[in-house]
């Protein structure tokens, strides 16, 4: 959805905003007020903790309908999935590990009163619906209570078909929408099976419509008035062959019948030049509408064309940014090279010097060994009066191997400096170009844009960012595995898969390593399948279907991943030998429930224990992942399995552990 194009409102009202995805990116348009509905009141106090920070959002713990009534609510293990209706069996296809719960009884209160508290005024406000089995009747309960009207943009998610008993058809909802002014302007199917759609009601466009309307009831009026008068005409036709056939007789009436016709006529005709004119005046009005429309569109024309002068002149300014910074980072890394060079030439010089004088010492120590040879054998023969003489040979031996200590630990020291030094040049060039490959990997993908229409690889929204992503690709590169399991497909896949072929192209060592991925949804992986093979990749990936089941541990029920034969067959496939293994946990989503994604650990361990694991975790600025690495550490340390960790600092941070190494 483009958000960004939609200007300010004055009030957006959310029905049913569940784990408030896309509630979140609706504040992406700036409203004065937020009111949220949510039926479930867990959900609605999640939503409470997600959008405590914005003070114009308020939360109702609240069903709402289209009557005020006690209500069946069909609940399900996912909550979102709840609703006042009974699910289609399309319902359970889509999330094939959807349990029902028991009914519940709900107090429902119609949604035109709780509006008619709120006081909803002008047109610009925002109605958002996510109720597939209530948003026609909620629509067509606003029209009624004339609040429709209140409203110049309606979100709603719904599906193609319907996935509960009372949702209407989508081709039904769009027509009754049409019918009271609203244009579809955008559909968002990044979600397949919850897609968006925006309708937007111009006031202008309806005002134009009611005089187009006005305009038709004229001409209406004009074609009667002449059916009238060609009415009229007929009968004094009539009237006068009656005249002729009874001319003597009535002669009177005749004439008395042609005076009224004539009267007629001329009312009709008075009638007619007034419609004319009304039809004349109705043309001028809609003529002086349509030029103001063309002025305004040139209008709006000449700053399209403004904002994208002002937008070829920022990629400038950022293309010139970016060389200039990498201008001066090479000149400091010229410098730092310098410095290094310099330190370690000391270094060398230092280590040379000292290595002549061991050698020195270590021939006055060769020396002094040979003379208490000779001092030896002189006090063999003669015993008495050389005991003074031994000792200092002793002491001299002594101080001799101090010395050698003294180096030994000098050395050890320069060491230890140098790679101080080292660590803080690398710390400093890291932090430097941290900031400098963020804005010039932005003003790569717009210059592809732009200038290619290229679009690059997706690293943002819920696929691995583009940091992670280099991370995993370089971790391919440098290291040799057996397999790459990841839960969870889509742009991962499509990294890994590309790393592997480069690597066999460049002749670099690599065995037959494969990427396993587990991916639930069957639009996702279809979207990940095409992917693979636009980039002909395919031959690296084996893509596994692989639906949410219920799974348990430590007595805590979970929904994950249908992947335990798969497990099995590598570790069939790896039998007799140690392998290494690299793993992305990636998913499933969280809102499958809570710790959604703790179970992978646990299944890898049942089945590939005793081989070298590299686990990698994605998103971990997220509550639920930080508890699930921390269970896994526990995990880990229980069953006695020697094991690494690391927090890795991406825009969505990670965390890695290295196992059995």
């Amino acid at each position: 959805m483009q958000w960004s194009s939609i200007p300010p409102i004055s009030q957006l009202i959310a029905i049913g905003a569940g784990t408030g995805d896309v509630l979140a990116q609706c504040l992406a348009v700036k409203a004065d007020k937020v009111i949220v509905y949510e039926a479930d009141a867990s959900l609605a106090q999640q939503l409470t903790k997600q959008f405590a920070m914005n003070k114009t959002v308020k939360v109702k713990a609240q069903a709402v309908s289209h009557q005020t009534a006690k209500e069946v609510m069909y609940c399900f293990n996912l909550a979102q999935c709840n609703a006042l209706a009974p699910a289609t069996t399309l319902l359970a296809e889509l999330f094939p590990g959807l349990k029902s719960l028991p009914e519940r009884e709900v107090q429902t209160l119609t949604l035109a009163k709780e509006l008619a508290v709120i006081k909803l005024h002008g047109q610009q406000n925002m109605l958002l619906l996510e109720l597939p089995a209530q948003n026609l009747l909620l629509v067509k309960h606003l029209v009624e209570a004339n609040l429709l009207q209140y409203f110049s943009h309606v979100i709603l998610q719904h599906n193609e078909q319907p996935l509960y008993q009372s949702a209407s058809p989508i081709n039904e909802l769009q027509h009754y929408l049409s019918d009271q002014g609203f244009e579809l302007c955008e559909t968002d199917e990044s979600d397949a099976d919850f897609p968006l759609m925006r309708f937007y009601r111009d006031a202008q466009s309806q005002q134009l419509k009611a005089v187009k309307l006005e305009a038709d009831a004229t001409r209406k009026q004009l074609a009667e008035l002449t059916q009238q008068l060609d009415a009229a005409k007929h009968q004094a036709i009539v009237g006068k062959q009656q005249a002729e056939e009874q001319k003597t007789e009535l002669s009177k009436r005749l004439e008395a019948a042609k005076h009224q016709a004539e009267q007629a006529k001329a009312e009709l005709v008075k009638q007619l030049d007034a419609a004319k004119q009304q039809a004349e005046q109705a043309k001028a009005d809609l003529t002086k509408q349509l030029e103001a429309l063309k002025k305004q569109v040139a209008a709006e024309k000449l700053q399209t064309e403004q904002a994208k002068a002002e937008l070829v002149k920022q990629l400038d300014a950022a293309k010139q940014q970016a060389e200039q910074a990498k201008a001066d980072l090479t000149k400091q890394l010229e410098a730092l090279k310098k410095q290094v060079a310099a330190e370690k030439l000391q270094t060398e010089q230092a280590k040379t010097e000292l290595a002549k004088q061991l050698e020195a010492t270590k021939q006055q120590l060769d020396d002094a060994k040979k003379q208490a040879v000779e001092n030896k054998q002189q006090a063999e023969q003669i015993k008495a009066g050389h005991a003074e003489q031994i000792e200092q040979l002793r002491a001299a031996k002594a101080q001799l191997e101090s010395q050698v200590v003294i180096y030994q630990q000098w050395q050890a020291s320069q060491s230890q400096q140098f790679e101080d030094v080292q660590q803080k040049i690398v710390a400093d060039m890291s932090k430097n170009l941290t900031n400098v490959v963020k804005q010039v990997e932005s003003f790569i993908g717009l210059r592809d844009l732009l200038e290619f229409a290229q679009l690059p690889l997706n690293y943002h929204g819920w696929p691995i960012s583009a940091d992670i992503a280099l991370y995993l690709a370089k971790k391919v590169m440098d290291e040799s595995f057996d397999y790459i399991i990841e839960f969870g497909s889509g742009t991962s896949t499509l990294v890994f898969a590309k790393a592997l072929r480069t690597k066999i192209q460049h002749n670099l060592k690599q065995g037959d390593c494969r990427v396993v991925s587990f991916e639930h949804s069957k639009t996702y992986l279809q979207k990940t399948l095409d992917d693979i093979t636009t980039h002909q990749v395919e031959s690296y990936v084996d893509l596994v279907y692989a639906p949410l089941v219920d799974v348990q541990f430590d007595a805590t029920n979970y929904l994950y991943y249908s992947c335990e034969d798969k497990l099995a067959e590598i570790s069939q496939a790896l039998q007799g030998r140690e392998g290494k293994i690299l793993i992305l946990v990636d998913g499933p989503p969280a809102s499958t429930g809570y710790l959604a994604r703790y179970p992978a650990i646990p299944l890898i361990l049942k089945y590939l224990s005793r081989h070298q694991l590299h686990v990698v975790m994605d998103d971990y600025v997220r509550e639920d992942e930080k508890k699930a690495a921390g269970k896994w550490s526990k995990l880990f340390e229980e069953r006695g399995i020697a094991h690494t960790k690391e927090l890795l600092s991406f825009e969505k941070n990670g965390f890695s552990w290295i196992l059995n190494k």
